[in-house]
């Protein structure tokens, strides 16, 4: 397919890349090895450093393999983002166990087809949602609740861009960049960033990653490519889109159509067929 979003690439930025086989653990052992000082996570007015975060992370792995967390076990996260987030989901994959994220806004009923759904037998969550993941815990598989403490935490809106007047003031005092970008839980999750370092348009999500494509077809049965200027779904396939959902065949056969995401977000692109804008979200 014709890909007219490369002539909008950055010099230097390649269409197509290496995928190194490596596991996310791994890939944190090496950065401590590199980086021990250096920042890892910033959390409101507080930094840790990638050793101090390697050094929790592998705390919270010794802790759940001593609560009888094996390989292949799945381990279920009910926290926003926050640096216990960080560390129970790296432990968890450090101690061989299968990561499984949930919402800590579901309701109770949908936490409990989750639950049952992913087949989690541990859980970790925050102490303000104990009370009721313990009530909620006889109805599912799981076996062991960890409870982490929280005092504060801020957090954007999921799929919002930045009102236009916040990127320029931002941009005009501080001299930096702000990049938008898209993606889904099932592009693990980018599939668009504008470019940093070159032309960004205000208001888009920017170009498709290398190895990235991207489609906007019609809504009635998803075979028709749209003109320019008018909307459509936003279809993608990529080395990053998942393989599927988990026990769910039906509606992964909905969702994913001969290696394309029909991701169900209405949007569309620029005259130039490079840049993607978004206009409605499922």
């Amino acid at each position: 397919m014709e890909k007219p979003w490369y002539k909008s690439y950055v010099k230097g930025v390649a269409y197509t890349l290496q995928y190194e086989k490596i596991t996310m653990p791994q890939a944190l052992t090496r950065s401590v090895n590199q980086f021990p000082d250096k920042t890892a996570l910033i959390f409101i007015d507080s930094r840790i450093s990638y050793k101090q975060l390697d050094d929790r992370v592998n705390r919270f792995a010794n802790a759940l393999i001593d609560l009888g967390v094996k390989p292949g076990d799945k381990v279920a996260m009910l926290m926003p983002n926050m640096p216990q987030l960080v560390a129970a989901t790296y432990g968890a994959w450090r101690a061989g166990a299968v990561v499984i994220m949930n919402n800590p806004l579901y309701t109770d009923k949908e936490l409990e087809y989750q639950f049952n759904n992913s087949e989690s037998s541990f859980l970790i969550t925050l102490d303000l949602l104990g009370p009721r993941m313990i009530a909620l815990k006889p109805k599912t598989p799981i076996k062991h609740i960890v409870v982490a403490h929280i005092r504060d935490h801020l957090r954007f809106p999921k799929k919002q861009l930045l009102p236009i007047e916040v990127i320029k003031e931002f941009e005009s005092k501080t001299g930096s960049q702000i990049c938008e970008g898209y993606g889904l839980s099932e592009t693990s999750p980018v599939a668009t960033t504008n470019p940093f370092g070159g032309v960004t348009k205000v208001g888009s999500v920017g170009l498709p990653v290398p190895d990235t494509d991207i489609k906007i077809v019609d809504l009635i049965d998803g075979q028709k490519e749209m003109p320019v200027g008018e909307s459509g779904e936003i279809i993608i396939k990529g080395p990053q889109v998942t393989s599927g959902y988990y026990k769910m065949p039906e509606e992964t056969a909905i969702a994913i159509r001969d290696g394309w995401l029909y991701t169900g977000d209405i949007g569309g692109n620029d005259d130039s067929c490079a840049f993607i804008y978004v206009a409605m979200y499922k």
